[in-house]
């Protein structure tokens, strides 16, 4: 995934290997099967990854440097709850202090059943390092991908 500024110059790109389950948690445990994106920004400089960590109930990520040493961890909810925001919260390993959360807002009936956008909003600390605040950006993408995308061409209307 391309990511550009308003002048359509390249400033972040995601790069996600297939994995063959998108809904499991459990293929996780085995490290070839874990969701993986890299994050770069600019083009060619890698600052972060996403990993998806084993972990049956709630889903859990791991946002990794550039070396891969574990930063951030993300915690998403133990059920996904229709016709509310889910919250995914990201929580530091040093002091398990939340200091963002990455949300997918609810955006009413019509919305959600008749159109395949979705709004995610991301909060963060201010100090956080703007790496971060980068991978923070794919690991959105990476929970939209897995929990909130629709089934691929079921031919059906919804």
């Amino acid at each position: 995934m391309h990511i550009t500024d308003n002048a359509d110059v390249e400033v972040i790109r995601l790069e996600r290997m297939f994995r063959c389950w998108k809904d499991s948690c459990w293929c996780a445990c085995m490290s070839c099967c874990a969701h993986l994106i890299k994050v770069q920004a600019p083009l060619g400089t890698t600052v972060g990854y996403v990993k998806q960590k084993c972990s049956p109930c709630p889903p859990r990520f791991a946002l990794l440097d550039d070396d891969k040493d574990e930063v951030l961890s993300i915690e998403g909810p133990c059920c996904i709850i229709p016709c509310a925001n889910v919250e995914f919260k990201v929580i530091s390993p040093k002091n398990g202090a939340e200091v963002g959360k990455v949300t997918k807002q609810w955006s009413g009936m019509a919305k959600e059943i008749f159109t395949n956008a979705d709004n995610f909003g991301i909060s963060f600390s201010m100090d956080l390092d703007v790496k971060m605040k980068a991978t923070m950006l794919g690991a959105c993408f990476l929970i939209d991908f897995m929990y909130f995308e629709k089934k691929s061409n079921d031919n059906s209307l919804l």
